[in-house]
């Protein structure tokens, strides 16, 4: 039998979450912008739970040497997470993003304004 995987989700990406909804509702409206990440995250955890692996490695965090986090796009919006293989396969979401953002930028920012 298939084990469903367990998704979880950084304080890093709730922060950015926010972040992102707070942006985004200048121009579409709160609830939209709301709705827009909701959408993001349900047509992530419906695919990641069917095939953790569906997604690619990131080609943006490729290139920064990092090898292990996988993007997933939907919606305009980036969804970084990580696979965490042990006895039972676990999906970490770290950082959510608009697609426009540049995700080397987004993190440094990130790791001023919040240490």
């Amino acid at each position: 039998m298939k084990q469903i995987p367990q998704v979880e989700y950084t304080a890093t990406f709730h922060q950015l979450a926010n972040q992102l909804i707070d942006y985004q509702a200048e121009c579409l409206g709160e609830i939209q912008a709301i709705d827009n990440v909701q959408k993001t995250i349900n047509s992530f955890e419906a695919l990641v739970k069917e095939d953790p692996l569906a997604p690619p490695i990131s080609t943006a965090l490729l290139a920064l040497g990092i090898q292990s986090i996988r993007e997933h796009k939907a919606n305009g919006l980036r969804l970084f997470y990580q696979v965490i293989d042990n006895e039972n396969v676990s999906i970490q979401c770290r950082v959510i993003a608009s697609q426009q953002q540049n995700i080397e930028k987004q993190l440094l920012n990130h790791c001023i304004l919040n240490k």
